[in-house]
């Protein structure tokens, strides 16, 4: 992906949006869709900010010496002084004043751009630099630029007060080397110091990468268990929390407690690898590329050619600085002896005055300052060049870092979501078996509740039989124990006729002895069928009730002992499992004032 463009307008073109001559020749920014800046097709150029006004190209006349060529004065038949013009008047003070504060600050920024240079790639430190914002980056170029620019448009130093006991001037430097391609024995490549590897840098690299991966995978946890944290506390104060069991609230509780805890675990690695990932300040280049090595070449011959410039220019100001003092030597003699003569004589008048300097003009190597400010204006191009390519070349390791990075955050996402999905899928296996062993028991209970239904109403209908078969046999226990007590009625009424019968026979058994005493033997005689039915009538019932209150005996507690163990098997076989249908019933009940599911599995019905 491509980085989001600066909010500069891009300096090939002018503000209102008409191209300018770049420095292959064409018109418009030579890198298209590629240049970070903001083109007059972009929408974002009415709002962009103005790129840096270009330099100020000066003429010959800036590089032309302060002082020009002065005509003749015409004789004067008065006595004058000397010339006002070649005094030092404030304004020409404050000038020179100027000039050296602007020297001094040169000084100071050349030392500290050869600070800067010294921690570039390929310096003498052979420190690796850190990336450092582009923005940076452009301040630091544009800061290049116009020292340079500075440095070759600089004005002469101030010039000394003339005195007439002033020294000679020192002896002229030798002279400058021909106007051809800048010489580049001042300053040699430096070579770099041994430092790690390529294989030692990219594991540096991964290990940052991966630092960075596992800030985002923390992040990303913490960020869950927050949200599973406030989500609990919510039910915590909710008003379904106290309408919950006393178990389910302190099962709630722990929960609670542990996502707490494993929240601030899960903070305190977040902090650790975030100290970790701020103590790495160090981020090795991986590679070398071509495009690398193509750079520092450049820097190093933009180097000797500010170098060369730097010698150039000091040349020049030296020269010019010993030309001015020349000059302003003889100025001021002839002013002394001009003073000296108008006060000895003044009817004589001065001769035609001599120019200060006969030749100083011609002396000066103005071919040097033209090559100098083609060699500046060589150098702001390259440098301008230069700058971009930088900044180009800053974006694209800015944008591989980020490919990089969001592929690697994008294949630990995805082994997170394959690893996830894994879990999941097991959890689901696992849940699956579960909820089969459930329906299973479901079923297995539902079948036995079935059969339990069954066996209660074939008992409830049994009871209702054996309820009415009781009542029959109540009715004809009660009917028995009428029958029982009319025969004892009848046999208590046959016992007094047998006994009066007894005592009747014995009567007549005594008096048929005395009879039989008393007379001959008479046959006997057979009674009629009417007596002998009134004798033997109450003998046979007497027999038959006999034998039917034995039987009836027999009978009732045949009767008896078969009741109770009717009862008995019934109560043994309908009340255990009338009880654990009221325990299910129980159970159910308090499941439904509860608000949980009753595990029937723990019934053995």
């Amino acid at each position: 992906m491509r980085r989001p463009k600066y909010d500069t307008r891009c300096f090939w073109f002018e503000e209102d949006g008409r191209p300018k001559t770049n420095t292959k020749g064409k018109a418009g920014c030579y890198r298209g869709e590629q240049c970070y800046f903001v083109h007059p097709s972009d929408q974002e150029w009415t709002t962009a900010v103005p790129s840096k006004p270009p330099k100020e190209r000066r003429g010959r006349d800036w590089y032309r010496s302060p002082t020009p060529p002065r005509s003749p004065c015409p004789r004067s038949p008065r006595p004058r002084s000397p010339d006002p013009s070649y005094r030092r008047d404030s304004g020409q003070v404050e000038g020179s004043r100027e000039r050296e504060r602007q020297l001094e600050r040169r000084t100071s920024i050349d030392s500290s751009n050869a600070s800067v240079r010294r921690g570039l790639p390929g310096s003498p430190s052979g420190s690796t630099p850190s990336l450092e914002p582009r923005s940076q980056v452009r301040r630091a170029a544009d800061t290049k630029v116009s020292d340079t620019a500075s440095a070759s448009h600089m004005p002469p130093p101030p010039l000394p007060t003339p005195s007439t006991s002033a020294a000679p001037p020192s002896a002229i430097p030798p002279p400058l080397p021909s106007p051809s391609a800048p010489t580049s024995t001042t300053v040699g490549p430096v070579p770099r110091k041994p430092g790690l590897g390529i294989d030692e840098r990219q594991e540096i690299w991964r290990n940052r990468i991966k630092l960075m991966a596992d800030c985002i995978v923390a992040r990303t946890d913490h960020a869950k268990l927050q949200r599973e944290l406030s989500q609990y506390e919510a039910l915590l104060q909710s008003w379904r929390f106290s309408s919950l069991a006393d178990g389910d609230k302190d099962r709630l509780r722990a929960q609670v407690t542990e996502v707490r805890d494993r929240c601030a675990t899960k903070k305190a690695d977040l902090n650790e690898l975030i100290k970790s990932l701020i103590n790495a300040d160090y981020w090795p280049a991986p590679k070398d590329t071509p495009g690398l090595d193509k750079v520092r070449k450049e820097v190093a011959e933009l180097k000797e050619l500010c170098a060369s410039v730097q010698k150039d220019v000091m040349e020049v100001l030296a020269k010019q600085a010993q030309i001015n003092l020349a000059a302003t030597s003889a100025s001021v003699t002839v002013d002394n002896s001009s003073s000296m003569d108008v006060d000895g004589d003044n009817s004589q008048h001065k001769g035609k005055r001599r120019r200060l300097s006969e030749g100083g003009r011609d002396d000066r190597p103005t071919f040097v300052s033209r090559r100098v400010h083609e060699q500046v204006r060589w150098l702001e191009e390259r440098l301008a060049d230069l700058e971009n390519i930088l900044i180009q070349r800053d974006g694209e390791v800015l944008d591989e870092l980020d490919i990089r990075v969001e592929a690697k955050v994008e294949e630990m996402k995805q082994c997170r979501s394959e690893f996830a999905e894994s879990e999941r899928v097991k959890a689901h296996e696992a849940l699956g078996e579960n909820i089969e062993s459930l329906e299973k028991n479901l079923n297995t209970t539902g079948d036995e509740v079935g059969q339990l239904a069954e066996e209660i109403a074939t008992l409830i209908t049994e009871s209702g039989e054996l309820k009415k078969e009781n009542e029959w046999l109540r009715g004809e226990n009660e009917e028995w124990k009428r029958k029982y007590a009319e025969l004892q009625a009848t046999h208590q009424r046959a016992n007094h006729v047998i006994e009066r019968q007894t005592r009747e026979i014995d009567a007549l058994s005594a008096a048929m002895a005395n009879q039989s005493a008393r007379t001959t033997a008479i046959p006997p005689q057979i009674p009629p069928l009417d007596r002998l039915e009134q004798v033997v009538q109450e003998p046979v019932l007497q027999l038959v009730y006999e034998m039917l209150q034995s039987q009836a005996e027999e009978l009732k507690k045949s009767l008896g002992s078969n009741i109770l163990q009717q009862n008995t098997n019934i109560y043994s076989a309908i009340f255990p499992k009338l009880s654990k249908i009221l325990q299910v019933v129980e159970g159910l009940a308090k499941a439904a004032n509860g608000g949980q599911n009753l595990p029937l599995t723990d019934l053995n019905v």
